[in-house]
């Protein structure tokens, strides 16, 4: 068997400069979930969350979301990290044009996101 070279920190900060959907994709992937909740007058609406217990992190996220995507989101600390969450289908449909999910369940909960709401 050959070697494997594991990418150092710097090689992965650098790809993800280099495609930032791509690295927010797996994020979104790895530490992402889609819910519905109800709110008044509104059944099944749609908010995708990511978790990490990096607040900068979660700013990047937020502010390259807004930046390059035009798409709205919000931070709040919860119990043992932090969530950056992005609500309803208008927000959700920029998401999937823009970064989407390259995990198959999350891409049909985001589809079907779009659909409900």
């Amino acid at each position: 068997m050959g070697e494997v070279e594991v990418p150092t920190a710097d090689t992965v900060c650098y790809s993800f400069k280099q495609n930032e959907a791509v690295g927010t994709n797996g994020i979104f992937d790895t530490d992402g979930t889609i819910f519905f909740s109800s709110k008044p007058g509104i059944v099944n609406y749609p908010t995708l969350e990511i978790t990490s217990k990096s607040l900068t992190l979660l700013k990047q996220i937020k502010d390259l979301l807004r930046r390059k995507y035009d798409i709205t989101s919000h931070i709040r600390k919860s119990d043992k990290a932090y969530r950056i969450a992005i609500y309803g289908r208008k927000e959700l449909t920029k998401w999937i044009k823009f970064i989407n999910s390259s995990h198959k369940r999350k891409s049909r909960l985001l589809a079907r996101a779009i659909r409900r709401s």
